[in-house]
């Protein structure tokens, strides 16, 4: 770099370039930096130093310097592929998914044969929830690299549509994944080699959607389950000796530990302000450590709040810094715990992989994603007795332990709020409001029969639902709801709003304006049930046959207020329309709840079966 000539300076630079990306690598950030920043200052925006420096920025969280070095290197060479690739690569991370698919299709058009960019355009496309664009780039890439783990996994979890067009395309789509994950159970065992590298695609893709078609995934989970396990043991056979290891016989293990308190790991992607923490991983830390229990916390993604601060105040140990799936195996079992529990399986990949990992001799998992694991790693389901059906124990691979009543200790919710001005969010004044709080994917095609009625029985009322993040996602549900309510000869608008998207402030102030709350029926909300009640709903649910659609039912029952549970659609319906037509029963119901809530607070009872769960495992 500091030749008097272009082609000593051309050969410098290369070297330079060389020894930068050597140490990128390999982990050395510090240095590679340093290098990247030199080549930068002799020779002002570099292409290949501008995206190298900006790829490293990525790693750090600093999406803005990111953005601006890879967006300095198209500036300079805007034909080549990778650093557009790279570009929408910081889209992705920033969420911005449309931003993200433009740069992804540029890099695919710049070079046709770049298998990368067709995933990632896949990986764009998903963000935004048009998974039929989505399969068709996996299955591109998969056209350009046959051997792709992570796109193999993708192009069968995107079978399954965010908001299915009707009820013929969702049971469609569940027999396509079916369908595929046969496939790729076969493909990869077919192949020491491939299976050992499908281990790289755990967790980078799971079947997120499947659990909100409203039955039991444990035969579909169970498939999936061994083939990720079976997958991490081909690429690290040293995990069946660990398994071993741990496999100890009881009798032996409460022997060990006689002269010490129990240890439990807590292994989670949020240990911060979050629907998972907040229902279920704060209670344990809360509580536990009060009752003899040494709580060590694994924080398997980034993201640090005050609940962060709380937490590591109470426990033994809390770890958070970003580790190799080997690096956290190694962390987790050095604190030698009698158990582990993951209290969300299904949302992060890091933590779904050590689930796949043995680590203690009891493994568990909790309903932070209310699904079987489908792992034959993990031994019990941590649920609550009031949350499951009468079969509840037949929905899971794991032994089912239904804790006493939710199952979980919870603080009463402090929060208050006074409703919004219904103008402000253009709400009519004349109608009575019925609050749809739940995610748009939570409301199933066979259900919108369910609103239809709603609106025939009920004409002075107004469904408020709220849109998702996606507008692909919020136009595809408007338009189903479209169809169903014209073959009733309705018009949608006047019978259903879909608001967009609020700050959690905002939400609250529009369900406080709301006049009653209707859950969602297949796969409710615990957290938005809560929301509700809080702002003094009465909220009209449903028994569901799963776990997951019994969230709202439940804390009804727990609060001891089950006239307000449906335990048919039928029922759903005239118990909306009997609100609707009264507003003083509205009032005596919100009343109701609100003075029930604290029920749901402060439950020893489910810290006690926990206590008494671990001393019969441990």
């Amino acid at each position: 770099m500091t030749g008097e000539g272009d082609e000593t300076r051309a050969v410098s630079l290369d070297q330079a370039l060389a020894i930068g990306l050597g140490h990128h690598q390999a982990g050395r950030l510090i240095e590679a930096e340093s290098i990247y920043r030199q080549i930068l200052a002799a020779v002002p925006n570099q292409p290949d130093a501008s995206d190298l420096l900006g790829l490293l920025l990525l790693t750090r969280g600093d999406l803005h310097g990111a953005h601006a070095h890879i967006l300095a290197a198209i500036e300079q060479r805007p034909t080549v592929a990778r650093f557009h690739n790279d570009l929408g690569t910081v889209f992705l991370q920033a969420g911005q998914g449309e931003d993200a698919i433009h740069a992804f299709s540029t890099a695919a058009r710049l070079d046709p044969k770049m298998a990368e960019a067709q995933f990632n355009l896949g990986l764009a496309h998903q963000m935004e929830g048009d998974m039929r664009a989505a399969r068709a780039a996996h299955q591109a890439a998969l056209a350009l690299q046959p051997t792709m783990p992570q796109a193999e996994l993708a192009a069968v979890v995107t079978a399954l549509p965010v908001i299915p067009a009707d009820a013929a395309e969702e049971a469609a789509s569940r027999r396509h994944y079916a369908e595929a994950l046969a496939a790729l159970d076969r493909t990869w065992r077919a192949d020491p080699a491939h299976l050992a590298a499908g281990a790289s695609a755990i967790g980078s893709q799971q079947p997120f959607y499947l659990p909100y078609q409203g039955q039991s995934d444990r035969d579909l989970q169970a498939q999936l389950g061994a083939l990720m396990v079976d997958a991490l043991v081909a690429a690290d056979p040293q995990s069946l000796l660990t398994a071993a290891e741990l496999a100890v016989p009881a009798e032996v293990r409460r022997a060990s530990r006689a002269a010490r308190p129990m240890r439990v790991a807590i292994v989670a992607a949020h240990l911060r302000r979050h629907s998972v923490w907040n229902a279920i991983t704060r209670g344990w830390v809360s509580e536990l450590p009060s009752r003899g229990v040494e709580v060590h916390l694994f924080g398997t993604a980034p993201g640090v709040d005050d609940e962060t601060r709380w937490a590591a105040e109470r426990v033994a140990s809390i770890d958070l810094e970003g580790k190799t799936r080997r690096g956290w195996a190694e962390a987790i079992r050095a604190r030698e715990p009698d158990v582990v529990i993951f209290p969300e399986l299904g949302i992060d990949p890091m933590a779904l992989m050590l689930a796949g990992t043995p680590l203690a001799p009891v493994q568990a998992v909790a309903w932070g994603h209310p699904q079987t694991s489908g792992l034959p790693t993990i031994s019990h389901f941590l649920s609550g007795a009031l949350l499951e059906p009468a079969d509840g124990a037949d929905h899971y691979t794991e032994q089912l332990v239904p804790l006493p009543n939710l199952g979980v200790w919870l603080e009463a919710p402090e929060w208050r709020v006074t409703p919004a001005a219904r103008a402000d969010h253009a709400l009519p004044t004349d109608r009575v409001l019925i609050a749809c709080p739940h995610s748009l994917f939570k409301h199933r095609p066979e259900r919108d029969a369910v609103l239809v009625a709603i609106a025939q029985q009920a004409p002075s009322a107004l469904m408020v639902f709220f849109a998702h993040r996606s507008e692909h996602v919020t136009t595809a549900f408007r338009l189903r709801l479209d169809r169903a309510f014209t073959e009733a000869g309705l018009l949608l608008e006047e019978h259903v709003m879909i608001l967009p998207r609020l700050s959690l402030a905002e939400f609250r102030h529009v369900l406080a304006a709301a006049d009653l709350a209707l859950d969602s029926m297949d796969f409710a909300g615990f957290n938005t049930a809560i929301e509700a009640m809080v702002a003094g709903l009465p909220l009209v649910t449903h028994a569901g046959g799963l776990m997951r659609g019994r969230f709202g039912a439940a804390l009804l029952m727990r609060m001891g207020l089950d006239s307000l549970i449906a335990q048919t659609p039928e029922a759903v319906v005239a118990r909306v329309a009997g609100l609707v037509a009264s507003a003083r029963e509205r009032r005596e119901e919100g009343l109701s709840i609100q003075a029930a809530l604290p029920r749901i607070a402060r439950d020893h009872a489910a810290i006690d079966g926990l206590m008494a769960w671990f001393e019969s495992v441990v």
